[in-house]
């Protein structure tokens, strides 16, 4: 009796060690045929076993790989990592991973890692070269975020997307060109200013698309003259000039964007007619996909970009934001804080003066400008009417301080409300501070609009003569 039952169970213990056991030739067919689902399972088992230690940087690598098709990325990477000594194409991946979730530090340093196990007559050495450049830009971008308030996104169609650009009359206009490049339909633009006397624009030359500009002439448009300081071996496209006449925006696909187009911005040197040397903008406005067509319109403090992040093939996402009159960067602790900034995971809750602009700047692009003055026999009707650009700079300052000047008294009238309703001593004293801070404001911008809307009158008159 006592045999029989040792003989039961012996026999349990060889099924069950058997059911359990996985041979490595079963794991790599369910790898090579793709049922990944299998050979990931057959993997642990084998790295649980006392495999040979020859094999285990193997099921390490395989493991992983399967994880990641079955979108088990925690065990992916945890794996990865292990094999990546002896199977470098491990930090390919970790790579491409952290790239994608804009961990862009690991990635960088997972790229390099690959680098150094490939020869320089590799095929793949420069595609990775250029990747390992683009997360090294990305961490130092992580690092600066702006601080912006994102307020809204609408997805069009990529063929006519500057259409849905809501331009005032004043900041100039903006227009979208088609042309086929013997691969595909390129969109390219074309930017006039506001007094419709220069066009900034693109256009496909030597495979390329490289920008340009010509100035009106009495009749006619000069030739046009391309920007030799800022076109490159790559494509540069989607100008936009700012009011002050010098601030170009562009976007460009060069060796200091993170992937795709990004934004860059740049001056112009007035002296000798050159421009500065470009710079990328950061995040969250570009990111590793294509980002494009910065649009700023200063005098209503709205602004637009186009991205194609995480958008299939054909469309494009309108970001409409606040500009910041100072840039501010995100300060935190919290990595994924930050990176949610940088994705534009999420849009901005407005405070109520935000909101208070937002609507004024939808309102202005809808109504005439009331009439500029320049004596009691010349009126304007907005600012392209200027013939002085001194004159029209001096303008556009006025309005800025007219548009602090309403802000301000509204705010002032909310505080005085506020402090009238109040019995707190801390309350009332912190409320009394902003008070008398904000009429101290006041009494500067009066006589500053006084002063600006003089000078803007002389310079004017002054260019007729």
């Amino acid at each position: 009796m006592k045999l029989f039952k040792y003989s039961l169970f012996a026999l349990a213990l060889l099924y069950g060690n058997a059911a359990f056991s996985q041979t490595p030739a079963e794991a790599n067919a369910y790898f090579e045929s793709g049922d990944y689902q299998l050979a990931s399972e057959a993997y642990q088992k084998l790295l649980k076993k006392k495999s040979r230690r020859a094999d285990i940087a193997l099921y390490h690598f395989r493991l992983a790989y399967s994880a990641s098709k079955l979108n088990d990325m925690e065990t992916a990477i945890e794996h990865y990592k292990k094999a990546a000594s002896k199977y470098p194409k491990s930090n390919f991946y970790l790579g491409e991973y952290y790239f994608d979730h804009y961990n862009f530090q690991e990635a960088a340093d997972a790229y390099e890692a690959y680098l150094s196990a490939l020869d320089e007559t590799d095929s793949l050495y420069s595609e990775i070269e250029k990747k390992q450049k683009q997360s090294a830009l990305g961490a130092r971008f992580l690092n600066r975020v702006e601080d912006v308030a994102i307020v809204d996104s609408m997805v069009v169609d990529k063929a006519n997307f500057i259409e849905k650009f809501n331009l005032s009359r004043e900041i100039g206009t903006l227009t979208q060109q088609k042309e086929f490049n013997g691969v595909r339909n390129q969109s390219l633009s074309t930017f006039t200013t506001q007094r419709g006397d220069r066009q900034y624009f693109s256009k496909t030359e030597n495979g390329n698309v490289n920008l340009f500009t010509k100035i009106k002439l009495l009749d006619s448009w000069s030739e046009a003259q391309p920007l030799a300081d800022l076109n490159t071996e790559a494509n540069e496209n989607f100008p936009f000039l700012m009011l002050d006449g010098v601030t170009l925006y562009f976007a460009s696909d060069s060796e200091e964007s993170m992937g795709g187009y990004d934004i860059f911005i740049t001056r112009l040197n007035t002296e000798d007619n050159s421009f500065l040397k470009p710079e990328n903008i950061g995040m969250p406005f570009n990111s590793p996909f294509n980002d494009y067509m910065m649009v700023i319109d200063e005098l209503n403090r709205v602004g637009w970009f186009a991205s194609d992040r995480y958008l299939p093939e054909g469309k494009v996402a309108i970001y409409q934001f606040i500009p910041n009159t100072e840039k501010k960067i995100v300060r935190s602790e919290n990595l994924d804080s930050i990176i949610d900034k940088a994705r534009i995971s999420s849009f901005a809750e407005l405070d109520d003066e935000q909101k208070m602009l937002l609507n004024k700047s939808e309102n202005a692009r809808n109504v005439v400008v009331n009439k500029i003055f320049i004596n009691d026999k010349i009126s304007y009707v907005d600012a392209s009417d200027f013939n002085s650009n001194e004159a029209r700079n001096f303008y556009y300052q006025v309005e800025k301080l007219k548009e602090e000047l309403t802000v301000s008294v509204e705010e002032l009238v909310s505080l005085r409300e506020a402090y009238a309703g109040t019995r707190n001593e801390n309350s009332r004293k912190n409320i009394a501070s902003k008070i008398y801070s904000l009429e101290a404001r006041l009494r500067e911008i009066k006589p500053q609009v006084e002063q600006l809307t003089v000078k803007m009158r002389n310079e004017e008159i002054k260019s007729l003569r």
